[in-house]
This record gives structure tokens, sequence and C-alpha cells, in this order.
């Protein structure tokens, strides 16, 4: 027998979540690339079987190979069962902490088995553990975490076990898949295979673990286009499912919108500082021909009235008249023949008390210069 390397696949799963079953060997006749040719058939995995089977202890998983290598071989995970299917050996995998992350996160995208291989037939007869890797060694096998990305590929997949045409939609897949289920076609096993249920899972969870899956698929992007997050696309106000060119416009749109805000809140707060300038010329204005501000304070009230425009009207409507607006009175006059006042000299004697006859005791008659 040959001891076989055989650096296969990233693991079959759903999400950026590592598997719980992962595909181990695929069946058929297969070549690394290397040249090294091995056999997994039917007999090849009931061998594998038997023979884990016999001996008992979980397949180890470790990262690229260490236990060969003689040194510290920390685990990633333990195969805990085996399962033979239609497209394969499968393992039921107990993921250790760190391997989990590792697969998760993508920094570890492959397994590779190591085989015991028959010279003469090629027939794989024995598994004896597994690695992590980045290097796998046989062509187009799908990867450890696959579905989320070729979900697409996996639809072609479905309509290709159940004999339908590239052209067939989700409803039609669903009903197809339905009567191969409720007919007994023989396609419960690929189906069992294609979503990840063991060979014992029921039809019911079977078709329902089908219509989950195409969901996915269908509302998956298609190769090469970039899905727009849902909670984006409303506040970007567009429709679910809208792509990146729609996304890229709103995203324009709202740009050159802020542009042009940005441009009419500056011509807006010229306009307003203008208003401001006009309505303080305004108030000093009528102060200065209300006689109620001097020349001298008018740049002090023009720049209180653009600060507190409402504080310094107010103040002009109760304020006195500091500067007489119809001109400085005229000297007294003399008073006429005979020392009666006259004109303004009486308006100051009354305002003083002083009577006509104690005016004109104290100011005699002089007759005009």
């Amino acid at each position: 027998m040959d001891k076989v390397k055989a650096r296969l696949i990233e693991l079959n799963a759903s999400g950026a979540e590592a598997p719980e079953w992962v595909h181990l060997l695929p069946a058929g006749r297969l070549t690394t690339v290397d040249g090294v040719e091995y056999l997994v058939d039917q007999a090849a995995l009931a061998q594998i079987m038997a023979s884990q089977s016999a001996h008992g202890a979980d397949l180890v998983i470790d990262y690229e190979h260490q236990t060969h290598e003689g040194g510290q071989a920390p685990a990633a995970g333990w195969v805990k069962e085996l399962a033979a299917r239609p497209d394969g050996l499968w393992g039921r995998v107990q993921w250790t902490e760190r391997g989990r992350a590792y697969v998760a996160n993508r920094e570890y995208r492959y397994l590779s088995p190591v085989l015991w291989v028959e010279v003469d037939s090629r027939r794989v007869v024995g598994l004896t553990d597994l690695a992590l890797t980045n290097v796998p060694r046989i062509d187009n096998f799908p990867p450890i975490l696959n579905k989320g990305d070729v979900s697409m590929n996996w639809l072609e997949r479905l309509r290709k076990a159940l004999a339908l045409g590239p052209e067939a939609g989700e409803s039609q897949v669903l009903e197809a898949t339905e009567q191969a289920i409720n007919s007994g076609r023989g396609l419960l096993a690929t189906l069992r295979t294609l979503v990840g249920l063991d060979d014992k899972a029921e039809p019911q969870k079977v078709l329902e673990a089908v219509k989950v899956e195409v969901n996915k698929a269908k509302a998956a992007p298609p190769a090469g286009v970039t899905a727009i997050p849902n909670s984006l696309l409303e506040a970007l106000k567009l429709r679910p499912g809208a792509g990146e060119s729609e996304a890229l416009g709103a995203i324009r749109g709202l740009a050159e919108g802020s542009a042009q805000l940005a441009q009419m809140q500056g011509r807006l707060a010229d306009l307003e500082r203008a208003e401001v300038e006009r309505q303080a010329n305004r108030l000093v204005d009528r102060g200065l021909k209300e006689g109620k501000i001097t020349p001298a304070t008018k740049d002090q009230v023009l720049a209180w009235a653009k600060t507190d425009p409402k504080g310094c009207e107010a103040y002009l409507n109760v304020a006195p008249v500091v500067v007489p607006m119809g001109g400085l009175p005229k000297a007294p006059q003399r008073q006429a023949a005979g020392g009666a006042p006259e004109g303004v000299q009486a308006e100051v004697n009354s305002m003083l008390g002083i009577s006509p006859e104690v005016f004109k005791k104290h100011n005699p008659a002089s007759e005009e210069v």
C-alpha cells in the first residue's frame, strides 16, 4: 500500500462558520497535482468505514501535517463520526476554538487527508489523519466555506441533480424537488448531501433545507457583483436588492446635493448679513434724525444695532432728545420800552416765577441797540 497525502478541499458550509459536517473525500478516480492517482468508490468507502470502526479513536485534524514531523502537533479539530454518501466520505468534526476561528476567518481553507492506497487498484483503504492547509493538491473541488460565495453554483448542482435546464427558476426547482422527494426517485441521498444533512434526515426536513438554500441562492448577488447591505439601501431610499450602480448614483446625488446646499447656505448667510447691516443703518439714521444720538456716538450705536437690533430700537423709542432738531434758541430779546419783557425773556421769567413788575423794577427799559 502507498501512503498518500491528498490535500483536498475548502470545506462545504454556509456563512462564515466552521462546518460541522465536512466533505473529507470526493467520490471517483482522482489525481493530485503531482500525478498520484487513487480511487474512492463504494468499496473504498466501506473499507475506510470498517477500518475506522475497528480503530475506534477519533481522527485528528492538525495544522500542515505537523503530526508527521515529530514535533508539537496541536489539534485543530477531531473527526467524531464518518458517513459514506454518494458523493464521497463525510466527517462530523468537533473543532477546537482556534481551529474553528481559523476556518471561520478563512485563514485556513483546505483539508489534506493522509490515506492508505492499494498499489494495484489505487483504491483508498484507510484514512489516518487530516490537516488544515492552504495548498490543495486536487483540482476543481469545492471549498471549506463555499456556499456563501458560490450559491448560484449550488443551485446549478441542484438543477443538474433534478435534470432541469439552466433556465429553470427557483419555483420550478422547488416544485421539482418536492416531486422527487414524494415520488421516491432515489434522489433523497443526493439532496441530503447538497444541503449538508446526514443520511438519516427525514424527507420533509430535506425539503425544508432545500427551500432555505434556494432562497439564499436567490438572494445572493451574481458573481462579481457587490451586495449592498439593506440598511444602506434604506438610508439611500432605494428598493431592496438595488445594485451597485444604483447605490453609487444615489451617493453621487447626495454629494452633489450637499455641495448645492452648502452654496445656498453661503448665499443665505450673505443675505442675512446684508439685512442686518441695512436694519442697523436704518436705526442709526433714525436716531440721528430724532436727535437721540450724536454723531460722536454713531459708530457705537451702529455696532449695538447689528448685535441687538430689538434692544437698540427699544432704546430709541424712549430715549430723550439730546440734540435740538430746530436749531439753537435765539438770544433773549431786550425788553420793550417801559421795561416789559417780551419773547423768550417772558417765557424764562414765567418759568422762574418772576412777575413782570419785579422784572421791570430790576431791568429798566432801554433802547434796542
